[in-house]
């Protein structure tokens, strides 16, 4: 079941940089400037990898969906 509730302690990769989600599911990395490959993870949910464009000095607000392992079983 889709719920959209943030999620605490997903594991955020975006190159050598890594953090965790907080309680309220946001994150917070400084990276260079560019198209970046974000990648996250949590137990029970599929891992997700995306693209994003960064520009210098931007900060970006994104929802980023994850999906359940156990609605596709």
């Amino acid at each position: 079941s889709e719920t959209r509730a943030p999620l605490a302690g997903v594991a955020v990769a975006i190159g050598d940089r890594r953090t965790t989600t907080d309680a309220q599911g946001r994150f917070l990395l400084e990276v260079p400037a560019g198209t970046v490959l974000i990648e996250l993870s949590a137990d029970g949910y599929y891992a997700l990898s995306t693209m994003l464009d960064l520009t210098l000095g931007d900060q970006r607000d994104a929802e980023l969906l994850m999906v359940p392992r156990t609605d596709f079983s």
